[in-house]
């Protein structure tokens, strides 16, 4: 609390002196003179020390040392909030009723200080926790600066996803902050404009979290099939009865889709640890890049049309169990034009009853693992029969062999004779 105080009475007379020495053109690029300057109180200072007004003392707000290290070599100027530098809700509201702001919307200019300090060489600067990211939320702050996987404007909603998604797992109901986090993202109605088989129409901030429930936060890890049951079944256990028959199906499609071993082609991806089985491995997890266009319609093109049939079905089996009560055959030779894609009905909005409940409980204790394996033997064997007609003869023909060929089975006219040939020339 002193320190807060203290910071704030230092920032206060930052302000007064510049108001007195700097002119008003010099003063304009300071879009806010704040009771309690912050974001740009660096810039400010900067600026009396480089005309020689103000040397290092009791006012600034850095050491030149500080502005000569390598990891500041392409800053191109200081802005930086306190709030960036803090590391729990206790601190933020120290800082909050000793009258400083939170920053509550994008600057139009990103601050490079602000990208430079989630350099590689401070892990643990790189990861923001879900109770700061959630008191970050609550305050309406552009949470997408705080967490170093995005590098351009991306809705709060959708970050406080992912950074609940890339906490390392535990079992759901434990902590408190957590169980708010999931509540924010169940009742957001926000959809992105991504497009990919995981989510058609796009993705929600819940899809976001539930796509890191289905996928490893590292590569070299795998996953059972009772393993996903078991980490559903017990999401579902705890958050089952707020969620919505879409909710749920939404679980579904993503489990699903992972164990298939599909490749999203969404905005908002889960990453991997560029450096696993470390300390810090989620500080290092690859940031959010969105496709190519070509590397965008390279994936859709070339996507397991059985994997895809298998994952439709697997969602209309879910439905019909959990509505009616009884299930449906995965097949194991299906056709996309069975399956059809139709709106959802209201009973897909509201929160399942308790006899819904309990046959999502029952679906994933006693039926996706099951089901799963045979969609995967499905998959499986319908690779095995398209090797299998590869490694039919094929005999192949050189044009000079099928001119000598034509000219030995053919008799008659020889204009009939050309024809034939040219038509097989062509066959060719």
């Amino acid at each position: 609390m002193l320190l807060a105080q203290e910071l704030r009475n230092r920032r206060r007379q930052l302000r007064n002196f510049a108001r007195d020495k700097l002119s008003i053109t010099e003063l304009s690029r300071f879009t806010r003179l704040e009771e309690v300057p912050d974001f740009d109180a660096m810039e400010m200072d900067k600026l009396l020390r480089r005309k020689g007004i103000l040397d290092l003392g009791p006012l600034s707000t850095f050491a030149d040392e500080d502005m000569n290290q390598p990891l500041c070599q392409d800053v191109g100027y200081y802005s930086r909030s306190i709030f960036f530098d803090l590391r729990t809700p206790g601190d933020a509201n120290l800082f909050v009723d000793s009258g400083f702001k939170m920053i509550c919307a994008d600057q139009d200019n990103d601050s490079s200080l602000e990208r430079a300090l989630l350099h590689k060489k401070f892990p643990k600067m790189r990861r923001v926790s879900v109770d700061y990211a959630i008191w970050l939320y609550d305050h309406q702050a552009p949470l997408w600066k705080w967490s170093f996987r995005f590098t351009r404007h991306m809705p709060s909603i959708f970050v406080l996803a992912d950074i609940l998604g890339m906490q390392d797992y535990k079992n759901p109901g434990q902590d408190e902050t957590s169980d708010r986090a999931e509540a924010y993202l169940s009742e957001s109605v926000l959809v992105d404009n991504c497009f990919c088989l995981c989510s058609p129409g796009g993705c929600t901030p819940f899809t976001s979290r539930v796509k890191w429930l289905a996928n490893l936060h590292e590569q070299a890890e795998d996953l059972t099939l009772q393993d996903y049951a078991t980490r559903f079944g017990s999401h579902v256990e705890v958050y089952g009865r707020s969620l919505s028959m879409r909710h749920h199906v939404i679980m579904v499609r993503q489990v699903t889709f992972a164990a298939l071993g599909l490749k999203h082609t969404c905005v908002d991806r889960p990453g991997c640890s560029l450096l696993p089985s470390t300390a810090y491995s989620m500080c290092w997890v690859d940031p959010v890049t969105e496709l190519e266009p070509d590397e965008r319609e390279f994936e859709i093109l070339n996507i397991d049309v059985e994997a895809e049939n298998q994952l439709e079905e697997m969602v209309v089996m879910f439905q019909d169990f959990v509505l009616n009560g009884y299930q449906t055959t995965i097949s194991n030779k299906s056709h996309s034009s069975d399956i059809s894609s139709t709106e959802p009905d209201e009973s897909s909005t509201l929160c399942v009853n308790e006899t819904y409940h309990q046959r999502v409980l029952e679906f994933w204790k006693h039926i996706w693992e099951k089901r799963m394996q045979e969609a995967l033997d499905a998959v499986a064997k319908e690779w095995e029969d398209k090797f299998d007609g590869q490694n039919d003869y094929v005999r192949i023909s050189t044009c000079e062999e099928a001119v000598q060929e034509t000219e030995d089975n053919l008799e008659g006219d020889d204009e009939v004779i050309f024809n034939k040939l040219i038509q097989r020339i062509q066959d060719i």
